[in-house]
Formats: C-alpha cells, structure tokens, sequence
C-alpha cells in the first residue's frame, strides 16, 4: 500500500498531478482543494488512495490526510465512488463539508446545491442506464 507520494510536480492539471519520483512519473487524480495547495510549488507530498479494480488502477491524491480522510468516508457510501467523492471535495474543502453535515446547515449552502444538482444527475443517468438495459432484456425474451 502506498502511503504518499514526495517528489517533484512533472504535470499539473486541476483534475490530475504528475509527481516524478526519482525518475517515476506517477499520474494522481486530485481535486480542486489539493490543486489549489500544491499549484505554483515545484514539489509537493501527496497522501495516497490506491483504488485497484480488475481494469484499472487508480491513484487518487490529497494535499493533507484530512481531505484523505474524507474521501474514504464519502465512498464508504453505497453509489459514490472515487471520482464522485473527489467531484465533492472539489466543491467544498474539507473543513466546509465536515461544517455543512455536523450543522446540518444543507439548505444554505450554494456549493452543497450544486452538489445536489450533479448528484440528482447521476442518480438520473444510473435510472436511465437500468430502463434500458432492462428494455433490452425484454426485447431478448420477446423476440
């Protein structure tokens, strides 16, 4: 398991981090807040999420252990996965969302609005993929 990545910033876009470490460029899915710490420094220290599937294998990276943190309690959830949790810790900083959810103060919060928006569209995407995937087993049985 890696716990960090240290080394120098090779590419820095605000969805993604190159860290060359001692001559091996590890490519790192980041959000905004992490972007936002480590843009203009020439090096930087990531804490490390290794998500490894049967086709992929994942790196995602957080400026501090917190944001990390976070991220394992979003996808701890059943229907977010990396790059949902990573698209909410994009709109809120870590500290804002522990705020937002331990006051319950939701209905205020522009940027947890907008998080609702993107959510709803997923969730209404997720539908969408199940009716047809669903028509299509009828079409097959019906002939």
């Amino acid at each position: 398991m890696i716990e960090y990545i240290k080394g120098e910033i090779a590419e820095l876009s605000p969805a993604s981090a190159t860290i060359d470490c001692n001559g091996l460029g590890y490519a790192v899915n980041i959000s905004l807040n992490t972007y936002a710490a480590i843009q203009g420094k020439k090096s930087c220290k990531l804490y490390i999420y290794e998500a490894i599937r049967e086709d992929a294998y994942i790196l995602y990276g957080f400026a501090d252990k917190q944001e990390r943190e976070l991220f394992l309690l979003l996808i701890s959830v059943s229907g977010i996965g990396g790059n949902t949790a990573r698209m909410i810790l994009s709109a809120l900083s870590p500290s804002e969302l522990i705020n937002v959810i331990s006051t319950e103060k939701i209905r205020n919060s522009p940027q947890v609005c907008d998080l609702y928006i993107l959510l709803f569209t997923i969730l209404q995407f997720t539908v969408y993929c199940l009716a047809m995937q669903h028509q299509r087993c009828t079409i097959a049985k019906n002939g």
